[in-house]
């Protein structure tokens, strides 16, 4: 089904443009699923954003009150980036759309059609892929969800805006968002293990590297270059553009901020393949210092270094440091913003902090998440009143992805928490006890409060057999909506249709 809005945004579209330049009327075609769960519901207005080549942008928003609108006159020939959003009553994100790279309005073409869909978060487990609908309640049973014929996905990746291909350990299948049902046959690299892919804008193609290497593959032909790399890459990003051509970045021998009481130490590289000609020399971006995850944008390639609690420029652009974020461990790109989760230590227990930063290294925004602690239960307390707090050591994003419109980020974070046995000096009454815990966290940019937690699992070691007087601990027993629909996963990735990752 087709939804074209209405309204005058005329004033949006003309940028810049001299007054002899011949114009013509716009209009939004905005194509949205059939009925069912996936259809954006209790939309009223329709926000258009259009942002020009030197990131400026101008946003208007009109009710979504018929079938078809205008977007009034445009310029010929000045390229537009748009983007559209659709919000309901209480100004909630219902459903977004964007298109990829820009568009050029003409005097003989002056129609531009962008699938919109429900700002889905996708979580790969290792099984059946998980999703959360955010545009419901928590509590309402279709907020949490799963692809159940899908059963292999470690990592999820939108191809655009009407397909995601879910990547399993040694290849994908091509969802489309409209049901997400399989679209095509499953596809074998048969190139050693997926360990990230990234897609590149516009194209319908992925880069994706595994443990033997880079895979660019063409999602149309079904047809993949490789190109073998030791130590295989385990993080990679897209930058550059149409006009200059596509770079693909591959960062080897990553170090991942530690959990627990491991130490941060290590030696990081990363190098620049050309999208078309991957099997051509690379060429060395960075090396030496440890690096955890790595994100582009146009020319600009940025790195986390988690040891130095440091989000920086990899390439010879400037600024260099883009901004100190302690414990850096992932990044993401959306919106004309870098984005990063870092991790602070305390005595209510450690702490995610994100951060973000223009592109241009300008507008630093830092906020903190609340503290992090889990409860521990006493086994055989039947009145369940005996009860621990298990602060975090350490709490460390493993995952990150900015959903569209940037309000709101989706987090797999990881908890560790020791604590010492307890006694009156002769005997111990509460034994030593390690805890490892996986959220799911859905986080307001703005102020960092929690919008959204699943405690995705669990797991406690009261190190028994332990001459404790309470001998068997567990974690606490948790109910919707904190509990995963179809119970305990270990999270692997997490992506966010249309958003940056």
């Amino acid at each position: 089904m087709q939804i074209v809005g209405k309204g005058t945004v005329a004033a949006l579209f003309v940028l810049g443009a001299c007054a002899e330049a011949p114009s013509g009327n716009l209009n939004l075609v905005l194509t949205l699923p059939g009925e069912g769960d996936l259809r954006p519901e209790g939309m009223t207005m329709v926000a258009v954003a259009v942002r020009t080549a030197d990131g400026s942008e101008s946003v208007t928003t009109t009710p979504l009150d018929g079938t078809r609108f205008s977007a009034g006159e445009v310029k010929d020939g000045l390229p537009i980036f748009l983007s559209v959003q659709l919000r309901d009553i209480q100004n909630t994100l219902v459903g977004f759309g964007s298109l990829d790279e820009p568009f050029t309005p003409t005097v003989s073409e002056q129609e531009v059609t962008i699938a919109v869909r429900k700002p889905i978060v996708y979580v790969a487990t290792g099984g059946a892929p998980h999703t959360i609908d955010t545009t419901r309640d928590a509590l309402d049973p279709k907020y949490q969800g799963s692809m159940s014929s899908l059963t292999d996905a470690n990592l999820i990746v939108p191809i655009d805006g009407t397909e995601v291909a879910v990547m399993s350990s040694t290849g994908l299948t091509r969802v489309a968002t409209a049901d997400h049902l399989p679209v095509g046959p499953s596809v074998n690299f048969g190139f050693g293990t997926v360990l990230d892919a990234a897609a590149v804008p516009g194209q319908r193609k992925l880069a994706v590297a595994t443990t033997m290497g880079l895979v660019v593959f063409d999602i149309e032909s079904g047809l993949g270059t490789m190109r073998p790399l030791s130590p295989g890459p385990s993080r990679v990003a897209i930058g550059g553009g149409i006009d200059t051509g596509f770079t693909v970045y591959l960062l080897q021998n990553r170090v991942a901020a530690p959990t627990g009481t491991g130490a941060c130490t290590g030696s990081s590289q990363v190098v620049a393949f050309s999208l078309e000609n991957p099997t051509e020399q690379a060429a060395m971006v960075a090396m030496g210092a440890p690096i955890s995850d790595i994100a582009a944008a146009g020319p600009a390639v940025f790195g986390s270094n988690p040891c130095a609690g440091q989000v920086r420029r990899l390439d010879a652009g400037t600024p260099a440091v883009m901004m100190g974020l302690t414990g850096a461990s992932v990044l993401a790109v959306e919106g004309g913003r870098l984005w990063g989760a870092g991790s602070l230590t305390g005595p209510g227990g450690a702490q995610i902090l994100l951060g973000s930063i223009n592109l241009d290294g300008s507008g630093v925004q830092q906020v903190r998440l609340p503290p992090k602690a889990e409860v521990a239960t006493y086994d055989f307390d039947d009145k369940k009143e005996l009860s621990i707090n298990m602060h975090a050591d350490t709490n460390v994003a493993l995952d990150l992805a900015v959903l569209p419109s940037s309000q709101q980020v989706a987090l797999i974070t990881r908890m560790d928490a020791h604590r010492a046995p307890r006694g009156d000096g002769l005997s111990v009454v509460i034994p030593e006890m390690d805890m490892v815990v996986h959220d799911l966290i859905i986080a307001d940019t703005s102020n960092g409060s929690v919008v959204q937690r699943i405690r995705s699992k669990c797991t406690l070691n009261d190190h028994f057999p332990n001459n404790a007087e309470f001998p068997r601990w567990s974690c606490i027993a948790i109910t919707a909506p904190a509990a995963p629909t179809g119970g305990e996963m270990t999270p692997l990735a997490v992506g966010a249709l249309y958003g940056g990752r």
